[in-house]
């Protein structure tokens, strides 16, 4: 049986390949959550809150890490309840939209989820203030919440960058590359050459 030995820059091809595919699945779960979140909300709520959709990679990007801790440390909250207090995060943490979660805030009282809510809201409280340090160490001041947002999709791909940072010597083209695909497949509004300083600087950082 013969061996097949690639050469280094074949490696180089197929890891980067990896990465840009991790991403790319990253984005849509995200989407899919956001998608999730209003699809149930409006069905069993009848709460038209578009902006989940408007925003779906960035906020399904900031709540993917809640929704793993309530699946992982919850088990005793439903799917459902577990999207209502996802949607309650989105109108107190990311947006504050005192209309939208007085809604949300009647139902979680009704089903006696308020408490569990507010747990789940100093998570999220505690995962902006470390985006917003990130983005500090980065040089990035960020004073609207649209700001916030649109860097929220970082959060599930930094564990993707920091293998990708690792793995081998990362060329100023790879960066470039990235940020590109990243850019047109529409995880932020940020320009591929934002991303590209994002990710430059993001990366040395990890090293």
């Amino acid at each position: 049986m013969s061996t097949i030995v690639l050469s280094e820059q074949q490696r180089k091809m197929l890891l980067f390949e990896s990465v840009t595919n991790d991403i790319e699945n990253v984005k849509e779960h995200s989407e899919k959550l956001s998608e999730k979140i209003y699809n149930e909300i409006k069905q069993q709520y009848s709460f038209d809150f578009k902006i989940l959709l408007t925003w779906s990679t960035s906020i399904g990007g900031f709540l993917t890490p809640l929704s793993q801790l309530i699946k992982g440390e919850m088990p005793e909250v439903s799917t459902t309840d577990s999207y209502l207090i996802l949607a309650g995060i989105v109108f107190t943490v990311l947006f504050q939209n005192e209309s939208n979660f007085k809604k949300i805030k009647d139902i979680l009282k009704e089903k006696g989820l308020y408490k569990t809510f507010l747990v789940v809201k100093e998570k999220a409280l505690n995962l902006k203030s470390s985006l917003f340090k990130l983005l500090s160490g980065l040089n990035i001041t960020v004073n609207t919440m649209s700001g916030i947002i649109a860097y929220s999709f970082l959060i599930p791909i930094i564990p993707i960058l920091m293998q990708f940072a690792t793995s081998h010597t990362i060329s100023d083209e790879d960066i470039l590359e990235l940020a590109k695909r990243v850019s047109a497949w529409g995880l932020t509004i940020l320009s591929s050459n934002t991303l590209k300083n994002i990710f430059t600087k993001l990366i040395q950082k990890l090293n």
